[in-house]
């Protein structure tokens, strides 16, 4: 097995609640000024699952969710329990990117990471695909 070197964590997230913010952000190539002129308060309060699907839909995509033990595409947007709470992570065909400061020594491509064993569960993953039509809100 040939080594492959550690693919480094690049999303940070601002504030207590803000880890959706860069995942999704990543997830449809959107910047934190835009999310943030959307929705103001998605890094301090956070925001529920509906919220996000309902905020990727006004963004003109089709939002899929995939509870455990379904196969889910890359890239995507997982819910998962830390043991302290929920906490969005992003993952792509090259890791699993936690926006989480404390994560920020694990590889992306760290096999606890690929397979979400670093955490006690996964609760749900999102994916998304373009829409030709935008709900707007």
């Amino acid at each position: 097995m040939a080594f492959e070197f550690p693919v480094p964590q690049y999303l940070r997230q601002q504030g207590a609640m803000g880890c959706g913010v860069p995942v999704f952000g990543e997830l449809i190539a959107t910047s934190r000024e835009e999310i943030l002129r959307d929705r103001p308060n998605a890094e301090e309060k956070g925001l529920t699952v509906e919220e996000w699907e309902k905020y990727l839909r006004t963004k003109g995509y089709v939002v899929r969710r995939y509870l455990p033990g379904e196969s889910y595409p890359r890239p995507c947007a997982h819910l998962v329990f830390t043991g302290g709470g929920y906490h969005w992570v992003y993952q792509s065909a090259r890791g699993v990117f936690d926006p989480d400061p404390s994560f920020e020594s694990y590889g992306a491509n760290d096999s606890r990471m690929l397979d979400l064993s670093v955490y006690p569960a996964r609760i749900l993953t999102l994916a998304v695909t373009p829409s030709r039509d935008v709900v707007q809100t």
